[in-house]
Order: C-alpha cells, then structure tokens, then sequence
C-alpha cells in the first residue's frame, strides 16, 4: 500500500527516482506542494491502483501521509 501512495504521489507530484525515495511521511499533504486539485487526482490514481473505491475524505482528513496510509490500510481490511 505504502508504494501505490508513493507511487501515485510521486507522479502527481512529478517526482523523479530520488526524490519519491525521500517522501516524508510524517509531512501534512499541503508541505508536499499538494493543492485541492493534485488531491483529487492523487485520490483517483490511489483508488484505480488500489482496485477499490475510497472516499474522497479518507485523504484528506488525515494529518499526514503516514495517517493516510493506517486509514487506506484500515478500508481494505473492512472491504476484505
């Protein structure tokens, strides 16, 4: 899961090898240079790689990527 988030993130962000390698995940969405806009399409590219729907807040709502990770991880349990 950690690597479709950084994957996806890192393409949102135009990221290249390096920098996707340093991603911190203790930085709020909004320090990573992620506006509303490259939040919709990082919740799109989460959702079509993960292969399940996630709600639209579940990005959003969390303090930091590390929190996004325990509550995408948190609905595939749910879905399983």
């Amino acid at each position: 899961l950690r690597d479709v988030v950084a994957d996806a993130l890192a393409r949102v962000l135009r990221l290249g090898a390096a920098e996707r390698a340093r991603i911190d995940w203790h930085c709020p969405l909004g320090e990573l240079g992620l506006d509303s806009l490259m939040g919709v399409e990082l919740h799109g590219r989460i959702e079509e790689a993960a292969d399940f729907a996630i709600p639209p807040a579940a990005l959003f709502a969390e303090p930091n990527l590390e929190a996004v990770i325990e509550r995408l991880d948190a609905l595939l349990d749910a879905n399983d």
